[in-house]
């Protein structure tokens, strides 16, 4: 008789929607590649709706299901009245999550393992749902600004969920040293990339302009202003005139940034194309030279590793997750908000170009496959059970 698969139901702090379309897609990428390694997964999310549409609230649907890749996302909105009560929006949260769970465990059956994405609130509210129902809960953590969670109102919820025994994880080997330092063991289960979509030829060079490219959220912190300012630098000095800059993405910051690109003066080499699928995102990296990562703070970098599955090499700032994976053979280093630091680094790996190991760059991102990442998860859970 074949074994039961094993039945994960994850918990999603963050999903893309209608004020962000990138925030959180990694959680629905790790899903899929759960299911794709035949685990029996779902996903639960409460949709937090901003306080400026309590008028509009009470005509929302309050449940509803997506079908996704492999899973189903079970949803639950709620009002966010985190500004008016912080204590009480988590409290608020724990009750929702856990009417949620009960309505997906009525059609579904009860999960081996919880998996929450971020402490807070996710984290804490699953943690007190796995207490509640008797199974073991994983938590990981991707917030650049979890040490947060340590110190401000939340402190007591997370000292509450550290003291649960979750298995606390994150996407990054800097943050395990920073869990460390705050007294809370953690392992590493990085973001996943479906690496065969960018493991094809790159496109032939028939020509020596070099070709830049960004993949971000255009969001506060990502250091487009940086890299306009650093190619700007070269450009003037003459030491790189033949250049384009491909910038993807969508996002709040998108205006500043265009006008950033204008004030640095290199407005007509600079495009700004919006925000691109795999494919799309794959077609521009098979035709760029070198990805720019000029970022304040990165836990993880998912661009990094697309890029490196496409063979190509990275300049990048020193903004945390990518130094933990980027060798020497795909990458060069530089400071934070330091447009002169970038423009260095630049020049040293378009030096380099020429003798690049495109094979030795995609090998950086096998370790962030799908089945890679999976694996890794299965075995944290297969763990947990044990214990």
């Amino acid at each position: 008789m074949a074994s039961k698969p094993l039945h994960i139901l994850v918990v999603a702090t963050w999903l893309p929607g209608r004020y962000d379309k990138l925030m959180g897609i990694y959680h629905k990428h790790f899903c899929e590649a759960l299911a794709q390694a035949g685990v029996k997964v779902g996903m639960l999310h409460i949709d937090r709706q901003p306080i400026s549409q309590a008028l509009r609230f009470p005509f929302m649907k309050k449940r509803y299901t997506v079908e996704e890749k492999g899973y189903r996302t079970h949803a639950r909105r709620m009002l966010n009245r985190h500004r008016l009560s912080p204590h009480w929006q988590m409290k608020a949260y724990t009750r929702c999550l856990y009417r949620l769970y009960k309505a997906y465990e009525k059609k579904n059956g009860k999960p081996d393992v919880l998996h929450a994405q971020v402490l807070i609130p996710a984290g804490y509210a699953t943690a007190m749902l796995g207490k509640r129902i008797g199974v073991p809960v994983l938590i990981t953590e991707h917030a650049s600004y979890f040490e947060r969670f340590f110190k401000d109102w939340s402190a007591p919820y997370t000292k509450k969920t550290v003291e649960s025994g979750a298995q606390i994880t994150c996407v990054g080997n800097y943050m395990v040293e920073l869990f460390a330092k705050l007294g809370v063991q953690a392992q590493v289960l990085p973001n996943t990339v479906d690496c065969s979509v960018f493991s094809g030829p790159k496109a032939e060079k028939t020509d020596s302009t070099i070709r830049f490219a960004t993949v971000c959220a255009l969001r506060e912190g990502k250091g487009i202003e940086v890299a306009v300012q650093a190619l700007s630098k070269l450009s003037k000095e003459e030491k790189l005139t033949d250049f384009t800059y491909t910038v993807i993405g969508n996002g709040d910051q998108s205006a500043l940034y265009r006008a950033a690109a204008e004030q640095a003066g290199i407005a007509d080499r600079t495009r700004f194309v919006g925000q691109k699928n795999h494919q799309q995102i794959a077609e521009i990296l098979a035709h760029t030279d070198i990805l720019l990562m000029p970022s304040d703070k990165e836990t993880f970098a998912i661009p990094v590793i697309e890029a490196a599955a496409a063979g190509v090499p990275v300049v990048c700032t020193r903004c945390g997750g990518p130094e933990g994976f980027l060798t020497p053979d795909s990458a060069e280093f530089c400071g934070i908000q330091d447009a002169d630091g970038m423009a260095d680094a630049i020049m040293r790996m378009a030096a380099r170009l020429p003798q690049i190991d495109e094979q030795k760059v995609r090998q950086v991102a096998a370790a962030f496959d799908r089945k890679a990442v999976a694996e890794k998860a299965i075995g944290y859970y297969k763990a947990l059970l044990k214990n």
